[in-house]
């Protein structure tokens, strides 16, 4: 599976602004994330120092990653060794995860604050798909070549060493992301439909779904424990799943289809579909919510958010030019 098939797999889901007079929603300011050298932006990852982490599209339709420092503004680029493709997802404490492309080959790489660049893949994997990092842990999904075309999951800690894992029964196992307690949470498919879980620091693996429907897709785990992400896929509702496994359904008034793709300290960020246009939003820790579009965009998808509610995503201008953005609330 190509950068740009997975990009369509994993990429962010990403209206007028609602009437909400929270403070903290109430004045945002914008800046436009592009690299150098970019015709397509994809900012997926901000930590809570500001720093933005994703990757670009150069004119010769190459993959690259990016960081972009916050107090300066300055971008550095990098690429996984010898990739013709690189995937940035997460970022934490400067430390970036994704995966890159050698040919059809895929494999996750970490990227040390200094630079350095660490490739791993699980044992059996045919294709490493790295997704979130916390702590130095990293967790993602691969295809398991023992198993033929499935997804198995992985946990690689901070040391390198990599557990694999699969949910009892499913065909599928999808982690997407770990908290700073190495926590996991993602979703998994068996024959009965698609199903959330959360695979605790020992290993033991919890189940559940969102009452009422066979498609539960899970986005994120919060350092709280809090499991973040929607039901039915066409994005019904938006859930978010507490440490004891009470679900809290939720929308936004004036919103169509709900799709969250981030979440952390609280703030939930993603994006909905009204119209037949797809809007950015972002919900605060009081529950208050806000549905918004960059200055000059007409398709506004978020993919992350940082504990002081900055999210970032990508925007579409009215020529189709798609840009990066920092919302700062």
């Amino acid at each position: 599976m190509s950068a740009s098939a997975l990009r369509a797999r994993h990429g962010a889901f990403g209206l007028f602004a609602l009437a909400f007079s929270h403070a903290a929603l109430a004045n945002p300011t914008y800046t436009t994330i592009d690299p150098p050298g970019s015709i397509n932006t994809l900012p997926m990852s901000i930590n809570n120092a500001g720093d933005i982490a994703g990757y670009f599209e150069d004119s010769s339709s190459q993959d690259h990653g990016f960081l972009r420092d916050f107090s300066s503004g300055t971008y550095t680029i990098f690429d996984g060794p010898s990739s013709i493709e690189t995937v940035v997802k997460s970022n934490s404490g400067n430390r970036i995860a994704g995966y890159y492309f050698i040919g059809d080959e895929g494999h996750g790489f970490l990227r040390q604050p200094n630079g350095s660049i660490v490739t791993f893949d699980p044992t059996g994997s045919m294709q490493t798909t790295a997704l979130s990092i916390a702590n130095g842990r990293i967790a993602g999904y691969f295809v398991d070549s023992f198993i033929g075309n499935h997804y198995s999951s992985f946990v690689r800690d901070a040391g390198g060493t990599i557990t694999n894992f699969d949910v009892a029964g499913a065909t599928d196992t999808n982690a997407v992301s770990i908290n700073n307690s190495g926590v996991v949470a993602g979703s998994y498919s068996d024959g009965g439909g698609t199903h959330g879980f959360v695979r605790a620091v020992g290993g033991a693996i919890t189940t559940f779904d969102v009452p009422g429907t066979t498609y539960t897709a899970v986005v994120a785990i919060m350092t709280n424990g809090k499991i973040v992400g929607y039901k039915g896929f066409n994005g019904d509702r938006a859930f978010i799943r507490h440490v004891n496994g009470a679900i809290q359904l939720f929308n936004i008034p004036g919103a169509g289809k709900i799709f969250p793709a981030a979440a952390n300290n609280n703030w939930i960020a993603g994006s909905t579909f009204h119209m037949q246009t797809l809007h950015g939003f972002v919900r605060d820790p009081s529950g208050t919510a806000v549905v918004f579009d960059p200055p000059g965009s007409v398709r506004t998808t978020s993919a992350g958010v940082n504990a002081s509610g900055m999210v970032v995503g990508q925007g579409r201008d009215s020529g189709g030019f798609p840009h990066g953005f920092l919302r700062i609330p």
